[in-house]
């Protein structure tokens, strides 16, 4: 971190910071999620983009359109059909 930060970096003040975050997003969890859904979608590098998920042996293609209440995927596939997708590895295809 220092090294592209260009300056020296305290671990402690910079752990403190992560787990304060850590601790807020935590109770938002528990009371207001829809909020934390709205940062990850806002914040996601894969909504709107061609992806392809493989999980236990089968493989997805589709458009990742959103995360549902749960965390889970929505993988719109050629058919137009929307797939949940709950696990597996993600790679962006475009």
């Amino acid at each position: 971190l220092s090294a592209e930060g260009g300056k020296e970096i305290e671990l402690p003040l910079l752990l403190q910071s992560c787990l304060k975050h850590l601790e807020s997003y935590y109770a938002l969890l528990k009371t207001d999620f829809e909020k934390i859904l709205g940062e990850w979608r806002e914040f996601s590098a894969i909504l709107g983009r061609q992806v392809r998920v493989s999980s236990l042996g089968e493989a997805l293609e589709g458009v990742a359109t959103d995360v549902d209440k749960q965390g889970a995927l929505l993988l719109k596939v050629s058919s137009g059909e929307v797939k949940t997708v709950r696990t597996g590895d993600l790679f962006i295809l475009k």
